[in-house]
């Protein structure tokens, strides 16, 4: 009797693959990148329309891409589409607003939008900035938006918001100069559930002659993080304190008009990042409240200057529970005519700071460090009143030949500490490097070993 004709091997293996459990075959699709798992189509007859009934595709676009998916592929996908990232390059900024009307229709639940400023700025014909269509408002079940580099267009008349919106991030983004931050400030009130809000380099269109400021309000009583970033005032206001929120990032400049009040609406964080190097005048000079719940403090602080310094004392002294200090020294100059403001024992009898105001801090870490007098004062202030520290780790500015390094390390461990346990760690310079090297060696052997395998398993399976 004959033997059955035998599949070829590739036929074999996709009669394996198709052997899976249907939700099994499943997940391991939804991990192939796009422009790969439309081609699986060409496998066989089996596999010509297998990809498209793949729910919950996550579909990635990055710069390394060669090309952009089609209307045509995004229609054939299943609904819903969990996600949808695109770094769009300038000869694929039109088919945004077709990506738009087809994500829209597939429940697209995270979208991520980042323009190609950067390689599109040699041309002198192109605007420093693209403008996102408005097809964006038609995505009503966003959980995730994040837009960066770009324009933000006005909503349609009647846009409801996006009700299910729980993150929202615009970075270097322009809003109109007239509705703007109202928009803005509805997309926050209409979003309940939001509890992520970023406004990172955000700016306000400029018209000439300039219009008055426009006021918007942050209301967001589930928020639980905020980073704010601009040199600039676009209006922005946090008029109540949002109950739950734990970690905020504030780099607004000392200008801000309402400095003072911001600062004031974030008092339950339990983490902070600050940005005081900048300051030339004084903000914080009148802040009576604590923070209470504040355990883990980032700040930048200049040390040649009063008012950061001051700053610096001040956000010290309301933090009475504090466990983590990390602090980035940037000591540049703000003015040319000034000598740096030098650090007295008056400054620190002022300050406010007592011995109970370091009773939990237990971990400092600072970075940018030389062989500064202010700095070595700050230092040696620190370790004489903090009796549960446990590490200390300074990250100076040279290498470990540097008579200077040497110096500094010297003086530092002479200094006289109110915690004999605690551990003293010091960094070069050269050090530091070497460990980011290594770092960045490390995840990119990690990525091609991902890429080998899966080279690999395509290479079996297909």
């Amino acid at each position: 009797m004959a033997e059955p004709p035998r599949l070829p091997p590739a036929a074999a293996r996709e009669d394996e693959l198709m052997s899976l459990p249907w939700d099994t075959l499943d997940m391991i699709l939804a991990r192939i990148p796009f422009d790969q798992l439309v081609r699986t189509c060409c496998l066989s007859r089996a596999w010509r329309r297998r990809w498209e009934s793949v729910r919950y595709l996550d579909i990635r676009l990055d710069w390394s891409s060669r090309g952009a998916p089609s209307a045509h592929d995004l229609r054939r996908c299943a609904a819903p589409v969990v996600g949808f990232r695109a770094c769009v390059r300038s000869h694929h900024f039109h088919h945004l607003p077709t990506w738009f009307r087809v994500l829209a229709s597939k429940g697209v639940r995270e979208l991520a939008i980042e323009c190609d400023v950067v390689r599109r700025s040699s041309n002198p014909h192109d605007p420093p900035y693209w403008d996102i269509d408005p097809g964006l408002f038609s995505c009503a079940a966003l959980a995730v938006l994040h837009l960066q580099d770009c324009d933000m267009p006005l909503a349609p008349p009647g846009f409801r918001g996006f009700p299910s919106l729980v993150s929202l991030t615009l970075r270097c983004v322009t809003l109109p100069a007239e509705g703007g931050g109202a928009q803005v400030e509805h997309l926050v009130a209409a979003a309940p559930l939001l509890a992520e809000l970023r406004l990172d380099d955000v700016e306000v269109e400029e018209l000439y002659p300039t219009p008055p400021l426009y006021m918007w309000a942050v209301r967001a009583p589930h928020l639980r993080i905020l980073k704010m970033v601009t040199r600039l005032d676009i209006g922005c206001r946090i008029p109540e304190v949002p109950p739950l929120l734990e970690e905020a990032y504030i780099d607004i400049g000392n200008g801000f008009m309402s400095f003072l009040d911001i600062f004031r609406q974030i008092i339950t964080v339990k983490k902070l990042w600050f940005n005081i190097h900048e300051f030339d005048e004084y903000p914080l000079e009148g802040i009576s409240w604590k923070f209470d719940n504040l355990r883990e403090l980032h700040v930048t602080t200049n040390f040649g200057e009063e008012p950061s310094i001051m700053s610096l004392f001040s956000l010290l002294r309301c933090a009475p529970y504090i466990e983590d200090l990390s602090i980035e020294a940037e000591d540049i100059s703000l003015s040319s005519e000034n000598e740096p403001h030098e650090i007295a024992e008056d400054d620190f009898l002022s300050s406010g700071i007592n011995d109970n105001s370091f009773s939990s801090l237990k971990h400092v870490s600072l970075s940018g460090i030389t062989y500064s007098s202010n700095q070595l004062r700050f230092m040696k202030f620190l370790l004489s009143k903090t009796e549960s520290l446990q590490s200390f780790a300074v990250t100076f500015l040279y290498s470990k030949s540097n008579k200077s390094y040497l110096k500094a390390r010297r003086v530092l461990r002479a200094f006289g500490r109110a915690s004999p346990q605690a551990r003293f760690e010091s960094l070069d310079l050269c050090g530091c490097r070497c460990a980011n090297i290594l770092e960045m060696f490390l995840l990119e052997a990690e990525r091609m070993t991902v890429k080998l395998f899966r080279d690999e398993v395509s290479h079996n399976r297909w």
